[in-house]
């Protein structure tokens, strides 16, 4: 005796009850689906909120960095009065000396370099005079600009 092969279905794409025949579709009623639901609702809240406030540290933790104005450099400076040194930046035509980033006094000048000894110096020099390392006494110098 011949087996018989059942017959196959036709699957209609828009017909829901055709397409439970393919697959196995759970459906959940009562009180069992509500619960379930509610917790997928819970969790995708829960975790909303955790990326939104973890968004907010990031954002309030965040360093502000310094702004840069076009054109400017970076030039080491050092204070007359209190001797503090520091890397400022500075537009082409700011006139120095400039206010000293600790005391608020007008007396930070750029610091120039010896291109014989290295020596890192502020010059100490009158209107019109050559400037020369204190250390080996070479005109070679010039700006000790920030790389």
């Amino acid at each position: 005796m011949r087996s018989r092969v059942p017959a196959r279905r036709r699957v209609h794409l828009l017909d829901p009850k055709s397409l439970e025949a393919v697959h196995v579709v759970e459906r959940e009623f009562g009180a069992a689906a509500r619960r379930r639901r509610r917790q997928r609702v819970l969790v995708s809240l829960v975790g909303t909120v955790l990326l939104l406030a973890a968004g907010g540290v990031i954002w309030f933790w965040q360093v502000e960095l310094p702004r840069r104005e076009a054109g400017s450099y970076p030039v080491h400076v050092r204070c007359r009065t209190c001797g503090h040194e520091r890397t400022v930046r500075v537009m082409p035509r700011q006139r120095f000396p400039i206010e000293c980033p600790k005391c608020h006094e007008r007396a930070a000048w750029p610091l120039w370099k010896c291109r014989n000894c290295g020596e890192i110096f502020l010059p100490q020099r009158l209107a019109g005079d050559e400037v020369h390392c204190p250390k080996c006494g070479s005109a070679r110098v010039g700006s000790a600009a920030v790389p």
